[in-house]
């Protein structure tokens, strides 16, 4: 877990290393539990030593300490278990063991694989950042790794054409919960689940149609005022930051990850690893899900830390997210919405305290009960199965409405999603967010290959198909559609058009309930540089004191206006 990119003292080292081990301790009150605790520490301590992982021995040593630190730990538990006294001395001899001899030689051998590989990662940085793609048109290499990029870019394009196909075979299978097994229960430390809370009830409000009516189809959509289309200013101030920020190692090609890792930093998500309260809800204690939650932890508590100003080492992390999932294990070129997909559900398998549930349900009639009854039984359905805080935080519901234009069929799904991509539409150069949204929320029609055969009529016919918004999570991720293919992939290009958007936001207009908690504020955006054969990512991202930084890996500036030729993925939170 401590490995190190770059250059850094010995010192520096050390410091990382005790400051993870005394910060972030989970609290054991208990004396019995703390000798337990204290004594499979120590042994821990001694395991990676004798795999000369020093520097992990350095911090379970470090850890085993802090419960005889009386400053730390009030509770005296010494006298509670003679073999503590041992454990005490054992830890206090290994520590400065460690320090003295060992830690060294692992800081050393670090030091020299920096320098062997520092030239290879530098020329990686630099073709990446390289603006003029003739330079690099002649490297074998280059090539190689656009090949792959582009073969990711393929499959992710190619899967949008089948949407229609899937949402009609979620409609035909999705069944209702059976009440009897749906239980209440409370999470703490976590918000409450989204899509049943903080709806308005009818009294308060008029009733929203059953089927909103859809925008003008000739009208440019989400034309709301001239405001949409004025640049986004992220700093109002000139004041210097008040907090330092740190800047993520590039370890070639990685820019994807250490953009959305900035952005994530500026949510209630990364503010919830800054403690150790997710440990409690892992779903196991080993395996690859736990080496990336917890590695994505260190790298989180690693941008908090106000006692250095060098950048993270994220290797620990790259290399337990390439062992979860295999797309993301090489030093190619990578898609930043692909990887905060891969993140998010990664985090939500290791935290999901209902994945071991085998309860099945009956089938749900899509056609029958009101907007918040047929939604209530999606929700119960899912969460029978999925709890974590990435459901508690980004989950929402969406509500698709296919109606037969021959009988007038209805048929209605209220799918959980965990983020949003949105189409830009290609009315202008210059679109705002909300011309976005009304593109995804506009009606459309099932017709030619799509057409859908309607279960009440039993015909195929030219459907009508609308998505709405049912719920609003409390941090939610909107992706830009940039990158498009038409049939052959060969025709696969960028959208650059301008998308305006500000730092606040509302999707009331989009709503399909009475759901109260629309109105958003941004924290952090993802940018993108280049075309569909590579290019550079870089982030905005406010921090704990209101100032907006821009990160380029290591490089970290305050920012100023969002590009919003570059902008590709909004975080925005409640």
């Amino acid at each position: 877990m401590f490995k190190i990119d770059y250059k850094i003292s010995y010192d520096e080292f050390v410091k990382t290393i005790y400051h993870h081990a005394r910060k972030y301790e989970i609290k054991v009150a208990d004396p019995h539990k703390q000798c337990v605790t204290v004594n499979a520490l120590i042994t821990k301590a001694k395991e990676e030593e004798s795999k000369r992982h020093y520097a992990n021995a350095y911090y379970y040593v470090n850890k085993c300490l802090l419960f005889f630190d009386k400053e730390e730990n009030p509770v005296n538990f010494t006298q509670s278990d003679p073999s503590t006294k041992k454990i005490f001395s054992e830890a206090l001899d290994l520590e400065a063991k460690l320090k003295r001899k060992e830690l060294p030689i692992e800081y050393n051998a670090m030091i020299e694989e920096i320098d062997r590989r520092e030239p290879e990662r530098r020329r990686i940085v630099a073709q990446q950042l390289e603006s003029d793609s003739s330079d690099v048109n002649g490297n074998k290499e280059f090539s190689e790794s656009v090949d792959v990029h582009l073969t990711r870019q393929q499959q992710l394009l190619s899967s949008e054409s089948n949407s229609v196909d899937e949402l009609l075979q979620r409609l035909r299978w999705t069944s209702v919960p059976d009440m009897r097994y749906v239980t209440q229960r409370t999470v703490f430390n976590r918000p409450p689940g989204p899509p049943t809370h903080d709806i308005i009830s009818a009294s308060e409000l008029s009733p929203v149609p059953v089927y909103p009516t859809p925008p003008d189809r000739n009208a440019r959509p989400g034309l709301v005022s001239h405001s949409n289309y004025t640049a986004c200013v992220l700093n109002q101030s000139s004041a210097p930051l008040s907090v330092q920020r740190r800047g993520i190692v590039n370890l070639g090609n990685t820019c994807y990850m250490n953009s959305v890792l900035q952005v994530l930093n500026s949510t209630q998500l990364g503010q919830y690893f800054l403690t150790d309260d997710y440990v409690s809800h892992l779903t196991t204690i080993k395996g690859k899900l736990t080496r990336l939650i917890n590695s994505f932890s260190f790298v989180i508590r690693e941008l908090n830390r106000a006692d250095c100003n060098f950048s993270v080492s994220a290797s620990p992390f790259k290399a337990a997210l390439g062992d979860y999932y295999e797309g993301l294990q090489n030093s190619s070129q990578q898609d930043a919405n692909e990887f905060l997909r891969v993140l998010l559900d990664g985090i939500h398998s290791a935290l999901n305290m209902n994945e071991r549930n085998r309860v099945t349900f009956p089938e749900i009639d899509n056609s029958k009960g009101t907007d918040d009854e047929l939604a209530r039984r999606y929700w119960a359905q899912y969460y029978q199965k999925n709890s974590s805080i990435i459901v508690d935080y980004c989950a929402f519901q969406e509500r698709s409405a296919i109606v037969c234009p021959s009988c007038n069929h209805q048929s209605r799904s209220f799918n959980v999603s965990l983020s949003l991509e949105i189409p830009i539409p290609q009315t202008s150069s210059k679109v705002s967010l909300d011309d976005c949204f009304a593109t995804y929320c506009r009606e459309e029609i099932l017709d030619n290959a799509s057409m859908y055969k309607c279960p009440n009529c039993h015909q195929k016919v030219n459907a009508r198909k609308q998505l709405l918004f049912y719920s609003a999570p409390p941090v939610l991720f909107i992706t830009l559609k940039r990158f498009r293919c038409y049939g052959d992939f060969t025709s696969a290009s960028k959208v650059n058009s301008t998308v305006f958007f500000s730092k606040t936001l509302s999707i009331a207009p989009y709503m399909c309930s009475m759901f109260s908690k629309t109105k958003y504020n941004l924290v952090g955006i993802v940018n993108h540089q280049g075309n569909m054969h590579g290019g550079h990512y870089t982030a905005d991202a406010v921090g704990a004191d209101g100032v907006w930084c821009h990160f380029s890996d290591e490089r970290v500036t305050k920012a100023d206006v969002a590009d919003n030729n570059l902008a590709y993925i909004l975080c925005y939170v409640r």
